[in-house]
């Protein structure tokens, strides 16, 4: 798991200069097949979309250095076969948007149509390195 250049960029303009950093109006799973600082090859067609993590206590965990998603959540249904899914990114916004955090997944998945792909509570923990 990685931060992105993006927010990096950010905490520092917001820590050490004038600029304030905005909240993001929400937190999106983006899932895929390759992942770096500044791309990342995102699933598409076969009904995919981001997953809207939701923000707040009622999502996220209060913890020292770390937070984790307390609730689970899930895609909608794929209307095609997704393919292996190696790669997940946090984003801004439902599509488009900025990247702010990448990473791989623990395991390779498959999404085949008429399936969900789903994230258990506590399957997903952040932190900075």
């Amino acid at each position: 798991m990685a931060i992105s250049d993006y927010l990096e960029n950010k905490l520092i303009d917001h820590l050490f200069r004038s600029t304030a950093l905005a909240q993001p109006a929400g937190i999106y799973l983006a899932l895929g097949t390759a992942a770096s600082d500044s791309s990342f090859t995102e699933l598409s067609g076969g009904g995919y979309a981001r997953i809207n993590l939701g923000r707040g206590d009622a999502n996220w965990n209060l913890a020292v250095g770390t937070t984790a998603l307390i609730v689970a959540k899930e895609s909608g249904a794929a209307t095609g076969n997704w393919g292996d899914i190696t790669k997940w990114a946090l984003y801004d916004a439902a599509s488009g948007g900025n990247m702010l955090y990448y990473g791989d997944m623990a395991h390779a998945c498959r999404v085949y149509s008429g399936e969900k792909f789903s994230l258990p509570a506590y399957g997903l923990t952040l932190g900075f390195n």
